[in-house]
């Protein structure tokens, strides 16, 4: 469906907010599973589903649904504090996106209430890491694990716990959107796999955690990347030689590197187009909420220097020289012809000029 709007952005570290609009349909539904439909559940969004977007452990409200109770349990779950719940989530989705507010929109919002796991409780020991995520000796904590009733006719048994709020939290924070979990709870058929999961989450945490230790003692650097190549081409049928291919480029930005060489910026890039980040479009300045966008390892610049005003100011007035190298590129050989050609040296046309 065409022209549809969708919305994901963060209201805090630990929770993410969804909202879309679509002029051509009012009847969405999500199912358990987390699959945005329409059509009483007849169809499955092909926006959503080509986004590889899912909600478990959500609820679709529709926009004149939304009450003061809904928005106030959300900020409370995302742990920031406010007067008016209601309409800051208006604002802070008005502010940040090009939404238009009425029937039409609707809200992926996380489960306002905390699921009830089946089951009785049973106080279980697991290995939870360290409550400061620091290294060193592991602690032990008893947890309740809730297990399903076991009758003559029983073919499984279902184990279940919250994840421990400590460290649901700080794996809310993993700068991987994908590596977060999706739920508060483990729902498994063995008493093992909540071990393991507990380890796995426990685990990411402590990664959090280093990641956020190394960033706070980070050095402010320049990345650098130039590459400059001249080719001979030919026809990819005859081999017929088709001239000289000169291509370069050369891009430098500002970024903080850890002492293990991870690199992140405060700055962020958005086209307005990706899955997560439409509405938002352009460069945006993170460093004041202290927001960083780690940057992947396959990121290879050919030069990382430490970062100084001089240093700074020098490339950007090379990136202004390439621009301006790239503008007249632009103007004197764009829909080139016999007479442009003339003109061009006639007027012994210099484009480095």
């Amino acid at each position: 469906m065409a022209n549809k709007i969708i919305v994901d952005l963060p209201l805090s570290d630990i929770c993410r907010v969804v909202v879309f609009r679509d002029p051509f349909s009012n009847d969405f539904s999500l199912t358990k599973e987390g699959t945005i439909t329409y059509h009483n559940g007849k169809f499955v969004d092909s926006d959503f589903s080509n986004a590889r977007m899912s909600f478990p452990a959500h609820k679709l409200y529709r926009y004149d649904k939304l009450t003061v109770d809904i928005a106030q349990t959300l900020y409370d779950n995302a742990k920031v504090s406010t007067d008016a719940p209601l309409a800051d989530l208006i604002k802070f989705i008005g502010d940040n996106s090009d939404i238009t507010f009425d029937e039409r929109t609707w809200f992926i919002l996380p489960h306002t209430t905390k699921k009830k796991l089946a089951g009785k409780p049973m106080k279980i020991i697991f290995n939870i890491g360290r409550r400061d995520f620091e290294y060193g000796p592991d602690e032990y904590e008893e947890l309740d694990v809730y297990i399903t009733p076991i009758t003559k006719e029983s073919k499984s048994v279902k184990f279940s716990m919250y994840i421990p709020e400590f460290i649901y939290d700080k794996c809310m924070k993993c700068n991987d959107i994908d590596e977060r979990p999706k739920v508060n709870y483990i729902e498994t058929e063995s008493l093992s796999s909540l071990h393991k999961m507990i380890d796995h989450w426990s685990g990411l945490a402590h990664t959090v955690h280093q990641l956020e230790k190394e960033a706070s003692n980070a050095k402010k650097v320049l990345c650098i990347s130039f590459h400059s190549n001249e080719n001979a081409t030919r026809d990819g049928l005859n081999h017929a030689y088709l001239g000289q291919e000169i291509k370069t480029d050369f891009s430098f930005c500002v970024a903080y590197q850890t002492k293990t060489n991870r690199l992140f910026s405060y700055k962020k890039y958005q086209t307005g187009m990706g899955s997560t980040e439409k509405g938002i479009k352009g460069v945006i300045d993170s460093e004041i909420k202290g927001y960083k966008n780690f940057i992947s390892n396959s990121y290879k610049p050919t030069a990382i220097i430490d970062w100084t005003e001089e240093r700074e100011n020098y490339l950007l007035m090379l990136e202004n020289q390439f621009r301006i190298l790239s503008n007249n590129l632009n103007v004197f050989l764009k829909d080139l012809n016999e007479e442009k050609l003339m003109q061009l040296i006639n007027s012994n046309t210099k484009l480095l000029n």
